[in-house]
């Protein structure tokens, strides 16, 4: 399991007093800041590179449920 840190680059208690939707549009907020971080970097390492597969699945399973919320 990935923690809410790795994918999105911060702790998952300061999600504790938001509401869904908010919650929801935070982490995209804060996992496309962290995955350009890693995209900027000139070099990375398998590990980055293997971080930056899993931060890309998470940004599209909460893009589907925002997505989800809209329609």
């Amino acid at each position: 399991m990935k923690t809410t840190g790795y994918l999105y680059g911060f702790s998952a208690k300061e999600l504790k007093n938001k509401f869904y939707e908010e919650a929801l549009r935070y982490k995209l907020e804060k996992g496309l800041i962290h995955y350009r971080k890693l995209y900027d970097k000139t070099e990375k390492t398998k590990e980055e590179q293997d971080q930056m597969f899993w931060i890309e699945k998470a940004l599209d399973h909460t893009r589907k449920l925002l997505e989800e919320l809209e329609n």
